[in-house]
């Protein structure tokens, strides 16, 4: 676990309510697993005092990503951060999936609990190319399906 400051590299909207934040890994990248999750500092103000926990959805060379839904006034606050505006994240933290060697692979996930799936999908296609991977995946409407062509 380390506390790390990085820069935003993108906060895109993806449906009326779901947002993909991308920011710089600051080398840490290679230290997280399906699974783990990082705490936030939304703002450096009192106002909301605590950071908030959101579980990885993507990592690449150089870059985390995060998938949210704008709840409340953390996350609120969060939808208005622009690119190369920094940020303050904890992590990696939580325990990772198991991975196991397997022929086929099945996941379940409901609403943003995408988001960890999503990334664990990813390490198993990149570790176990050959293998059948199958997700069951249900969401509040049809505009938080944001994987449908991947």
């Amino acid at each position: 676990m380390k506390r790390i400051k990085s820069r935003i590299i993108s906060n895109k909207r993806l449906s009326p309510d779901l947002f993909l934040l991308t920011f710089t890994s600051s080398g840490v990248e290679n230290e997280i697993l399906p699974g783990n999750f990082i705490n936030i500092e939304i703002t450096k103000s009192q106002d909301p005092f605590l950071r908030r926990p959101f579980s990885i959805f993507d990592v690449s060379e150089g870059m985390i990503s995060i998938l949210y839904r704008v709840v409340g006034k953390g996350t609120e606050i969060m939808k208005m951060l622009d690119s190369g505006k920094q940020i303050d994240f904890i992590g990696p933290l939580g325990n990772s999936y198991p991975l196991f060697e397997a022929d086929d692979f099945t996941f379940v996930a409901g609403g943003t609990g995408i988001a960890s799936i999503h990334y664990m999908l990813k390490t198993v296609k990149n570790k176990y190319p050959s293998s059948k991977r199958t997700l069951y995946w249900g969401a509040k409407n049809r505009y938080d399906f944001i994987l449908k062509n991947e």
